[in-house]
């Protein structure tokens, strides 16, 4: 049924724009690469600049047809005790194995909540 309205497609373009690829004997197939790379560039572009992890070789497809990866770089956060990576507490003992993403805001160790020590100030002694 795509081939169908492709074709028909095909029909109508020609009937509009005659002159276009007049001397090439493969217009059909030109035409069809041109439809679909139309109809997947808005989700071409979505991937390219939204997907974080891609397998290679869809990366490099994405390169081959113009849309490649653009890497988006983390905002710099100096006083983040937050990261996006989770490794083990550096106070824990091997046995508990505690893994965490909050980090010390001085040393940036890892620490779990149990060596942590979080800090509440009410809306007057923040200022």
């Amino acid at each position: 049924m795509i081939d169908i309205a492709a074709i028909n497609a095909l029909v109508i373009w020609k009937t509009k724009n005659p002159q276009w690829n007049e001397n090439k004997k493969y217009q059909r197939r030109l035409f069809l690469e041109e439809l679909g790379l139309s109809l997947v560039s808005d989700l071409l572009d979505f991937r390219s600049t939204t997907s974080k992890f891609l397998n290679k070789d869809i990366e490099h497809a994405l390169a081959i047809v113009g849309y490649p990866m653009v890497k988006n770089l983390p905002e710099p956060n100096g006083n983040s005790t937050q990261s996006k990576k989770r490794k083990r507490c550096s106070i824990c003992e091997d046995p508990k194995d505690k893994k965490t993403s909050t980090q010390c805001s001085r040393c940036s160790k890892f620490v779990c909540n149990e060596h942590s020590v979080k800090i509440i100030d009410c809306a007057n002694c923040a200022k």
